[in-house]
């Protein structure tokens, strides 16, 4: 009611819901930012840890395969997902 009879007064409510709403869109854009850092991160950290599950995973495989004497399949399984996976089915691994 005081800033509808007085132009300064309103003029000033009028900055600071603008300067109210642009905090509140600051603080939301950071939040975001925030987010989408972490998610990354996260996403970082699962692929490293795929990455170190899946080097386990082959050296299993290539230990089996050198087992059976089959030492030349290693390289193969190496460079052909598609026949590494076949390998994986066949010792259940």
């Amino acid at each position: 009611m005081l800033a509808e009879k007085n132009e300064t007064i309103k003029e000033a409510a009028a900055t600071m819901y603008v300067m109210s709403a642009d905090e509140k869109i600051r603080m939301q854009c950071e939040a975001r930012e925030r987010y989408e850092y972490e998610q990354k991160a996260a996403v970082g950290c699962g692929l490293k840890l795929g990455e170190e599950k899946e080097r386990k995973h082959f050296a299993s495989l290539t230990n089996r395969l050198k087992a059976d004497h089959r030492d030349d399949e290693i390289i193969t399984a190496a460079t052909d997902p598609q026949y590494c996976e076949k390998l994986y089915k066949e010792y259940q691994l």
